[in-house]
This record gives C-alpha cells, structure tokens and sequence, in this order.
C-alpha cells in the first residue's frame, strides 16, 4: 500500500510505504523515514503535529 499525502498547502507531497518508507516531493520537508525498521503492521497512512 502507498499513501499520497499533500502538504497543508496542497502544493507539494509526501509518499508513504507499508513498510513505514517515506518520500517527500516538491518542497515537503523530509523529516525521516521508517523504511529500515521492521514494524509491528503496515503503515497506513501520515499524520501533521
């Protein structure tokens, strides 16, 4: 599963993996990634704080 995500300004985007990988497009921050780690389940998803 791949989840696309925009940015709070639509403009730009991050791509999310089950795998907890992360990529970021445009001028979406890139603020690390989950790839390396063996998660407990798929990610589904990304969350703003």
């Amino acid at each position: 599963m791949i989840t696309i995500t925009p940015t709070p300004e639509g403009k730009d985007y991050w791509l999310v993996g089950a795998d907890g990988g992360v990529f970021s497009f445009g001028d979406a921050p890139f603020d690390g990634s989950l790839g390396a780690t063996k998660l407990n389940q798929p990610a589904e998803g990304i969350a703003f704080g």
